[in-house]
């Protein structure tokens, strides 16, 4: 989870959803109205995942996203990722 300062939005990506399992999907929270809106990301955004950072760049208006770890069982198992990937919300 981020705070966007350009824009005065938190966003969060992924996360574990008990029986649901790891989850893939981008989600903003906008403070000035108290709402949860879920945004696109592509079919080709990153892949479902828990434990990962996210850090705003302000220089380059990103978000962007490092690592977490993905597996059928959350994070008993699991496989730590090493990528990266850049969100411009």
């Amino acid at each position: 989870m981020v705070y966007n300062q350009a824009n005065g939005k938190v966003v969060m990506f992924g996360g574990f959803a008990g029986p649901q399992g790891l989850l893939a999907d981008t989600w903003a929270y906008d403070p000035a109205t108290n709402r949860w809106s879920m945004l696109a990301t592509g079919h080709d955004g990153p892949s479902r995942r828990d434990f990962s950072s996210m850090a705003y760049d302000q220089a380059a208006d990103a978000i962007v996203l490092f690592g977490g770890q993905t597996g059928s069982d959350g994070n008993i198992q699991a496989t730590d990722l090493n990528d990266t990937w850049i969100f411009r919300i």
